[in-house]
């Protein structure tokens, strides 16, 4: 009899030969003995192993006939396999038979749909996560079988989840801040040309250019599963700040700005100079205080709110410093002459004062008034930037005094005394030339007797307080004797 898997039940089979009544007795080499159990009993044996059974044949207590056959129960293969569980969802499980003697496998994966394999050493890809249970089916080279089960976990991949606080400017830091539930490892893809990876849960990272990058998240879990997760964050690149003015201009002037940046939306001006205010305005105008060279600065924000700034000089040429004098005061009649000083003009342009009086361009020029008084004379001057200035001063025209004089004769005899009678205006002072050479005087009304006989030219002069003087003259005849004449009056002005 061939060998029988141990454990089970083994049929037993014989053809009596005799027509006697006879007793059988089986004695099945475990201890079990049966008589009479019929002509093809069965046993089950409890344990693998060699036994002796024997089949004795009496009849009447007289044995006739033994027969005795070995047979061998093999013990059923000792099934065992192990696997690389647990894994994480999209691994492959590895499973490896362990079993001596095996020649046949049937492996059911366990779960719904799984279907078994038959390959010793099998792969299994799970679809799902959990916790399964494999059994292994093992038939050895005498076809017993026997099965073993083991539980295989399956781990599901962490859900990757992260926020940043796109879009930012560019040069501004960007803030990353992952959300998964249950990461223990985090590695970082910032996207874009040589952008390395962080290892932070909550990472930062300041972009080097503007533009659109795709940003990866992998993650691992405390059963180090892994997954990751992409998100595009966005760098606006910064405006083009840019303006223009219309630098130089005149101290006293006001300086035009124009903004000339595409797509801004907020202006912040800072016109440079010790407590200079900025603007908000577009195209704003400012007035200097001082002349000088100042740097000008505008920062810009634009739609994205990303900030930029541009800075350029600006000139503001000092005023000139008009400085002139003049030869006054002088007498009507007389030029006066007028000096600019002023340093670095280039261009000059008086006004003498005056109803109707015309001014000059020259940058020294002479003007005579035609009336007393005093005038206001201004002088604007322009320097080579092309900025002016005035200046003012008064001059001032002294008025003439009015010589006149009566004599009580044009002729008288020698040896009279002439009284002379000042009948001037506006004078202050009087010199007398008695016109003989001779006799002069200072009084106001001067008596006078020539010493000899003909004709004099008596002339007055009638001076102000401030020298401006008059002339009057009258020819006086001196005589011998008594005779008709006509007076000769002559007046030099």
């Amino acid at each position: 009899m061939p060998a029988t898997c141990g454990g089970g039940t083994v049929n037993f089979t014989h053809d009596p030969a005799s027509s006697w009544p006879v007793n059988f007795t089986w004695n099945f080499g475990d201890g079990t003995v049966v008589a009479n159990p019929g002509a093809n009993p069965s046993h089950t044996y409890a344990a693998p192993g060699a036994y002796t059974v024997t089949l004795t044949g009496d009849h009447l207590g007289i044995v006739f006939s033994t027969f005795q056959q070995v047979i061998t129960l093999a013990a059923p293969p000792a099934v065992n396999f192990s696997s690389d569980s647990p894994v994480c969802l999209g691994q492959t499980l590895h499973f490896t038979d362990t079993t001596p003697g095996a020649a046949a496998w049937h492996w059911d994966f366990g779960g719904a749909g799984t279907q078994g394999g038959t390959a010793q050493n099998p792969t299994f890809h799970y679809a799902a996560a959990g916790t399964m249970t494999v059994t292994l089916t093992v038939t050895d080279v005498n076809g017993c079988s026997a099965s073993a089960a083991a539980p295989v976990t399956v781990y599901g991949l962490p859900a990757p989840v992260f926020s940043s606080d796109s879009p930012v400017c560019l040069g501004a830091t960007m803030h990353f801040t992952d959300t998964t539930p249950g990461a223990t490892a985090w590695n970082w893809n910032f996207g874009g040309a040589g952008t390395q990876g962080g290892t932070a849960q909550k990472p930062t990272f300041r972009y080097a250019a503007a533009g659109t990058m795709t940003v990866t998240l992998a993650v691992t879990d405390v059963h180090g599963c892994s997954a990751s997760a992409a998100a595009p964050v966005t760098v606006y690149g910064p405006p083009a700040a840019a303006f223009n003015s219309d630098s130089p201009v005149c101290l006293g002037a006001t300086m035009q700005f124009t903004d000339t940046t595409p797509g801004a939306t907020a202006w912040h001006w800072n016109f440079g100079g010790t407590g200079v205010q900025g603007g908000t305005a577009q195209n704003p105008t400012f007035r200097y205080a001082a002349a000088g060279t100042m740097t000008v600065t505008l920062a810009i924000t634009d739609v994205h709110g990303c900030s930029a700034s541009a800075a350029t000089p600006v000139t503001v040429h000092g005023l000139p410093a008009p400085a002139f004098s003049s030869d006054s005061p002088i007498c009507l009649g007389q030029t006066m002459h007028f000096t600019d000083t002023t340093p670095s003009a280039a261009a000059w342009h008086w006004n003498f004062g005056g109803v109707g009086v015309q001014g000059g361009t020259a940058q020294n020029p002479t003007f005579q008034y035609a009336a007393a008084g005093t005038m206001m004379v201004t002088l604007a001057v322009t320097n080579t930037h092309g900025c002016a200035a005035s200046a003012a001063a008064p001059v001032t025209v002294h008025g003439l005094p009015v010589a006149a004089f009566n004599v009580s004769s044009a002729e008288v005899m020698l040896g009279t005394p002439i009284t002379f009678t000042n009948t001037s205006a506006g004078a202050a002072t009087y010199f007398w030339d008695f016109g003989d050479g001779i006799g002069a005087s200072t009084a106001t009304h001067p008596t006078y007797t020539y010493p000899h006989t003909g004709t004099f030219t008596t002339t007055l002069t009638a001076q102000t307080f401030y020298g401006c003087a008059d002339t009057y003259s009258r020819m006086l005849r001196i005589v011998t004797g008594m005779r008709v004449y006509l007076p000769l009056v002559m007046k030099t002005p």
